[in-house]
């Protein structure tokens, strides 16, 4: 059921998360947050969210591939759905996509900000019934 998924966003745009928050919760996800790829890591062991969000820009620039790549790599932890979810075009003009870097990125699904609400949701869900 979805009520019983964890949803773990990983930003540091804290205006975006409380933006985001309630509108998960209303879908029925349980949602937690972390601002960073360390804090996202010691929740992730310790939750074991069902789906992680995450930004690809927190600590680093590529923070968050670490993050997906930590999370692929570990036996106990590799069933967790990973969304790169980033602004990473808007900010330095690279572009990814699942389809030609999910292999590499370690992710289950890539996605451009600016997105609503509403397509996270359905992107959330989608990749959780994978």
């Amino acid at each position: 059921m979805i009520n019983e998924v964890l949803v773990l966003l990983i930003d540091t745009d804290t205006e975006y998360l409380q933006n985001v928050i309630p509108d998960l919760q209303r879908a029925g996800f349980r949602v937690d947050t972390a601002l960073s790829a360390q804090q996202a890591e010691e929740k992730i062991r310790l939750e074991q969210p069902e789906v992680v969000v995450t930004e690809l820009m927190l600590e680093k620039h590529d923070s968050g591939f670490s993050l997906a790549k930590t999370i692929k790599a570990d036996p106990l932890l590799n069933n967790i759905k990973v969304i790169m979810l980033t602004n990473v075009k808007q900010r330095t003009g690279m572009t990814f996509s699942q389809q030609e870097d999910g292999y590499w990125m370690k992710t289950d699904d890539y996605i451009d900000k600016p997105i609503g609400n509403n397509e996270l949701i359905e992107r959330i869900q989608k990749i959780h019934r994978k």
